[in-house]
């Protein structure tokens, strides 16, 4: 077979990667595209790492010693918890109440729900158990 957008897409990303891992004074991230994707981000500096504008993408492994804060946006597609876009993968999937403000009043500002990961787990996640996963999204 021939080159594909795919394929294309896929070495684009794998480079990436390649490069983030490269840079050793990296500390903030912000990711952009609108393409469905899988990535993998090693890092021993990065603090920040930005998915607001990339909500396609996956983050599938993140080994991040530095990591402070992952910022994502999560659009209901429908009703219900488990139909949320996500950009990380909670190890126990979410429950209704995990976004609900009369839960988490405290937690739940601007918007935006906080889990610590090691609270709330995430797949391929490497990174500080204090790390703050923030949710940005439509919450009720």
């Amino acid at each position: 077979g021939g080159v594909t957008r795919k394929s294309l897409c896929t070495q684009y990303f794998e480079l990436l990667c390649k490069i983030i891992e490269e840079m050793p004074r990296l500390r903030k991230l912000k990711l952009r595209t609108r393409i469905t994707s899988e990535m993998s981000i090693k890092s021993s500096s990065l603090k920040v790492i930005d998915m607001m504008e990339a909500s396609a993408m996956t983050l599938v492994e993140c080994i991040c010693p530095s990591l402070e804060d992952v910022i994502i946006e999560c659009l209901p597609i429908s009703n219900g918890a488990e139909s949320f876009q996500k950009s990380l993968v909670p190890v126990d999937p979410f429950a209704e109440d995990d976004f609900d403000l009369s839960s988490y009043p405290s937690i739940v500002r601007d918007g935006c729900r906080r889990f610590k990961v090691g609270e709330k787990p995430f797949i391929g996640m490497q990174v500080p158990a204090s790390c703050k996963v923030n949710i940005y999204g439509m919450f009720f």
